[in-house]
């Protein structure tokens, strides 16, 4: 039974068997108002998606395309403890909503240039009962510089949002000393690899880089399943900070 907050319609399809089977392979064990929120996630995202693109994921790869990729970060790094976290280039809140779901001592930021985007998130969020998630509006390359958000997450993460050689510059300025980036990427991105080690090589030269970025460690899942993270020891420095 739901907490009586909201009455959670479910996506059709949705067998919460299945997700609690899934879940519990990434070691994450949802309540059952958790479950609900999740459900009722699907429902608002498919019936908004009627009037406004949010998704064209089909609902029937809801679980598999939203909600576990979402979650594949904590294969890659562990999600512990009160910590600040920021999706850059939340769109319609993934990965967002389903981290702020399944771990509700996280702050989690929703950062995105698409106000209609950031509205659905915010009434989602207040929809099922979500305390732990606000949203940004703006982009990433002027946000960084905002003082409350500039190396202030100990996490920042992006899910499908571009090659890794534009997307390290957004999302790296983020991450506080000793915190880590992660992008959750599709297949093979050896590609990708290659031209980001490009790009940081050529404003080594150019000499807009005071200090290396350190090589991201590349994980595949699955076939259709890559993490790549990013962590940061010491202080951080990007090619993109201000003098």
């Amino acid at each position: 039974m739901s907490s009586g907050l909201f009455v959670s319609k479910g996506v059709p399809g949705f067998e919460k068997a299945e997700l609690l089977r899934e879940l519990g392979e990434l070691g994450i064990v949802p309540s059952v108002r958790q479950l609900d929120q999740l459900s009722e996630l699907g429902s608002r995202l498919y019936e908004k998606n009627a009037t406004l693109n949010l998704t064209r994921i089909p609902e029937g790869e809801f679980i598999e395309k939203h909600i576990l990729d979402s979650l594949a970060v904590v294969m890659a790094v562990p999600i512990k403890g009160a910590i600040r976290l920021i999706d850059v280039g939340t769109g319609a809140g993934f990965p967002a909503l389903p981290l702020a779901i399944c771990f509700p001592t996280i702050e989690v930021t929703a950062l995105d240039a698409t106000r209609k985007k950031l509205d659905f998130v915010s009434e989602v969020a207040r929809g099922i009962g979500l305390t732990n998630l606000t949203v940004v509006h703006g982009r990433a390359e002027e946000i960084q510089y905002d003082t409350s958000h500039a190396r202030g997450y100990q996490m920042a993460v992006a899910r499908a949002v571009a090659p890794l050689a534009r997307l390290a510059p957004w999302l790296l300025p983020f991450v506080a000393p000793g915190g880590v980036a992660v992008a959750l990427k599709g297949s093979s991105v050896a590609d990708e690899m290659k031209d980001y080690r490009i790009s940081v090589n050529k404003g080594s030269q150019k000499g807009q880089v005071k200090n290396r970025w350190p090589d991201p460690e590349v994980v595949s899942l699955s076939p259709s399943r890559t993490v790549v993270t990013w962590r940061f020891s010491g202080e951080t420095r990007f090619p993109r900070e201000k003098n």
